[in-house]
């Protein structure tokens, strides 16, 4: 196994963005924001569970806890083209997620679509207190490790969470779609 680890976002990356589309479809930009800004940091910090956000849009604007619950697991569906990278690069490559994510969600949905198997490690926020971008989270995530690696990356929808990255010697790579990441990392010579 060659000396390079690659570090995944989930949403966005590997399983479809939750949160967009359940705002985009019942909320105005404004109020999505309002809603994101109040809940969701706290959410990928493990302060606040997706019940505990469902309840309060329930009793703020009336949508059902449990609706709002199922809408959000529903929304996440695999991005095949980058599972099956993954499963690519996985052969050769140290392979983890570092992603932003509420307590207790994501496992059923890995569980549901058996991606356990394709990382090393997974670093999820809530667990952690830390967030991206905070430079922390990816600090955990590279402390996983004994060896220094001679290449790192991480790919991630967001660019926030990639422009603190040079300062770890990690190089980000945007994610758009999987056609478009395989084809830069046939240009970073990770995939032949």
């Amino acid at each position: 196994m060659e000396n390079t680890l690659i570090m995944f976002d989930c949403f966005g990356v590997i399983l479809t963005e939750t949160a967009e589309k359940f705002f985009k479809k019942r909320f105005s930009l404004e109020e999505a924001l309002m809603i994101k800004n109040k809940y969701f940091v706290n959410a990928d910090e493990g302060k606040v569970s997706l019940e505990k956000i469902a309840s309060e849009i329930e009793k703020e604007y009336g949508y059902k806890k449990e609706d709002v619950i199922s809408e959000f697991q529903e929304n996440a569906k695999p991005i095949l083209g980058t599972i099956e990278l993954i499963k690519r690069l996985k052969k050769n490559y140290h392979i983890i997620l570092v992603s932003n994510v509420t307590l207790g969600f994501l496992e059923p949905l890995f569980a549901k679509y058996d991606l356990d198997c394709l990382f090393e490690h997974e670093v999820k926020s809530c667990y952690l207190g830390i967030a991206k971008p905070d430079i922390g989270i990816y600090k955990h995530a590279l402390s996983l490790y004994d060896n220094k690696f001679d290449k790192m990356y991480m790919i991630d929808d967001n660019q926030k969470n990639l422009d603190c990255l040079p300062e770890l010697g990690v190089k980000g790579i945007l994610f758009k779609d999987p056609d478009s990441l395989e084809n830069t990392l046939k240009e970073e010579g990770l995939i032949f």
